[in-house]
């Protein structure tokens, strides 16, 4: 191969005369000249006379060796500098020719030659790199595969960009000879490289990992792995991972809150079924985790085994409470809200809660909802309730931004109220303006040239 290169690649421009010169090529993304480089070095030895040239031969291969081995200030080689600028021809070259220590040099971003020929979608590169790791393993006859296991200053592994590319060879590959704690690694964008083999739809690699990791961790992250193997219908890892999940799940603080958000309507009626409907337990389906609640995802997901367990076990908590309206406002049950409207004999529509001081509508422009607003609107006299952060309902519309709850309100808070300032020194205009609410800008301008 690197005789017929020889042929093609002459005169040779660059003959050793600078040892840093391949380097130099690679970085630069110049293939031709890499080429040429890497081609110089052949010699044929029934040409070569003995004696002096000899000599001056053999500095000649001890020289190119170090240009290939070479490593610069911040701890590139060639062969870094090949994978970025994916130069494959160069890239394998360089494998079968560079010294194994050399494979293992580490950049000042902490990154191997596998990582990057992974990280930059050089297989046959990265292939190379590991059947070198597998034969000087086995030539040395030691259990250690460091460059597998290695990850870089931003955490990542070879695995881990195998595993967001899709390089199902390299996988299989590493995957039984790298160290748990890689596989289990945690990622800032929240996830793990089972998540992200399930976000991938890798059925068999998500098996294998699962078998080596811990159930924490199989169950770790914003959307966890199960999330992904239901959505991409992989069976093998969905019966494996519901098993590890529900038994997580059914011990975890806010597990039914998560089954529900995550559709796992399986495990969230196995938890129903074994609680005992303690407070405790009653809390975690109403209680809002970022916006919304177990109670909301069982209806946006029309969950309706679930939702008529939800339903009996809050109308029976809501029982319990000084007042079910404002138990029903504050964590958006809409349908208790029905049922409470409903009821003729259902009076105190006005009451505030005994901790923050709110009514009913408060919390209804405080959760954003103008669906429930629109429900008690018409029942309600206190629109001028202060609360313990000296906001009122119009007040609360301005800060979330509702321009329609606000019109409304302005028409409907008295007049002494409607310049009334919060605890932060500020009012509903002022709110307004801050929030670009035009047409409630030009309401209150209205309201008060009156």
């Amino acid at each position: 191969m690197l005789k017929s290169l020889k042929n093609i690649f002459k005169p040779y421009s660059m003959c050793r005369t600078d040892i840093y010169s391949l380097l130099i090529a690679c970085k630069q993304y110049d293939t031709q000249t890499a080429l040429t480089i890497l081609a110089e070095p052949y010699i044929d030895l029934e040409d070569q006379k003995y004696g002096q040239e000899q000599e001056q031969e053999q500095e000649q291969d001890d020289n190119y060796k170090y240009m290939i081995n070479i490593v610069n200030h911040e701890g590139f080689t060639s062969l870094h500098y090949a994978c970025i600028n994916n130069m494959t021809l160069v890239g394998s070259i360089l494998v079968d020719k560079m010294e194994y220590s050399t494979l293992e040099q580490i950049n000042i971003y902490g990154e191997d030659s596998l990582i990057l020929a992974c990280k930059y979608n050089m297989i046959n590169v990265a292939l190379k790199i590991i059947y070198k790791v597998y034969k000087y393993v086995e030539d040395n006859k030691e259990n250690k595969y460091n460059i597998f296991n290695h990850i870089d200053n931003n955490g990542y592994s070879a695995l881990y960009w195998a595993c967001l590319y899709k390089q199902i060879d390299i996988i299989n590959l590493i995957l039984p000879c790298v160290n748990v704690e890689i596989i289990e690694n945690y990622y800032d964008n929240d996830c793990t490289l089972l998540t992200i083999a399930c976000y991938n739809n890798l059925d068999d690699i998500a098996n294998q990992m699962i078998k080596k990791m811990s159930d924490e961790m199989i169950n770790i992250g914003d959307k966890p792995a199960l999330y992904y193997a239901y959505h991409n219908k992989m069976n093998k890892t969905v019966s494996v991972l519901e098993e590890k999940m529900s038994s997580y799940l059914l011990n975890d603080n806010y597990g039914i809150y998560y089954a529900c958000k995550y559709k796992f309507e399986k495990i969230a009626l196995q938890i129903v079924e074994n609680e005992q409907y303690s407070n405790l337990f009653v809390e975690k389906i109403y209680t809002i985790q970022k916006k919304h609640n177990a109670y909301y995802y069982a209806s946006k997901y029309k969950m309706n085994a679930i939702l008529s367990k939800f339903e009996n076990i809050l109308r029976e908590h809501s029982n319990k409470m000084d007042n079910k309206l404002l138990f029903a406002c504050k964590y958006r049950l809409t349908f208790l809200i029905d049922e409470i409207i409903a009821d003729p004999t259902f009076i105190s529509y006005d009451e505030t809660d005994k901790i923050y001081n709110r009514t009913a509508l408060q919390f209804a422009c405080i959760n954003e909802s103008e669906i429930i607003f629109n429900k008690i609107i018409s029942k309600t006299k206190n629109f001028d309730n202060i609360d313990l952060f000296g906001n009122t309902a119009l007040i609360y519309s301005c800060l979330k931004k509702l321009d329609k709850i606000a019109n409304q309100l302005m028409l409907l808070t008295s007049n002494k109220l409607l310049n009334h300032k919060n605890n932060g020194k500020y009012d509903a205009l002022r709110i307004a303006s801050a929030n670009n609410m035009i047409d409630v800008i030009n309401k209150f301008i209205i309201i008060k040239s009156n």
